[in-house]
C-alpha cells in the first residue's frame, strides 16, 4: 500500500479522478495499492498558502499539519499548469510566434511577429513563480519524496 498526500490548483481534480478510478477498479493481485489525500490549494482554509517573509516563507500551519497527520509514503504536488494559457490561448494584440530550439523545424504562424525563444521563457518563468516558490516551500517542509505532476493538455492534433 503507498499512502499519499497530494495538494493542488485546478489540476488536482483530475489527479484526484485518476486515483479514485484507480482504486475502484479491478486490481490483479501485484497491483500496488493506494491510498490518497487531495487537499485543494484554492479552499480558503489553506490561504494563504505561504506566510512569513517573501524571501523565506513558511507553508500555512493548517498545511503543515496535513503533511504530518498520517505516515505518508510521498507527497504529490499539482501546482500551477495554466502560466502557458498567458501565451497560448489569449490572444495578443500583436499576434506573435517563436522558433521553439528543441523542435526548430515546427511551422510558423503566417503574418506573426518572431520573438525571441528567450523572451517566452522569461514571460513564462515571471507568470510561474508563485507556483515555483509554493513547490521549493513544500520541498522544504518535508523530508518525504515530493513529485510534481503537470498534467498534459494534449497535443491539437492528437490524443488527450
Amino acid at each position: 500500500m503507498y499512502r499519499f498526500i497530494a495538494f493542488g490548483h485546478s489540476h488536482i481534480v483530475a489527479f484526484a479522478k485518476g486515483a479514485y478510478e484507480y482504486q475502484a477498479s479491478d486490481l490483479t493481485g501485484e497491483a500496488p495499492r493506494i491510498e490518497g489525500r487531495f487537499v485543494y490549494l484554492y479552499d480558503p482554509f489553506y490561504n494563504p498558502v505561504l506566510q512569513g517573509p517573501l524571501e523565506a516563507p513558511q507553508l500555512n500551519p493548517k498545511l503543515s499539519a496535513q503533511l504530518t497527520e498520517l505516515p505518508w509514503d510521498f507527497v504529490v504536488l499539482v501546482c500551477g499548469g495554466n502560466e502557458h494559457n498567458v501565451l497560448g490561448i489569449v490572444r495578443n494584440k500583436r499576434p506573435f510566434d517563436f522558433v521553439l530550439s528543441s523542435e526548430p523545424d515546427l511551422p510558423l504562424q503566417p503574418g506573426h511577429e518572431l520573438v525571441p525563444e528567450a523572451l517566452i521563457r522569461e514571460v513564462l518563468k515571471y507568470y510561474m513563480a508563485d507556483s515555483l516558490q509554493t513547490m521549493r516551500t513544500f520541498r522544504a517542509a518535508t523530508e518525504l519524496p515530493v513529485t510534481q505532476l503537470q498534467l498534459d493538455a494534449g497535443k491539437p492534433d492528437g490524443p488527450r
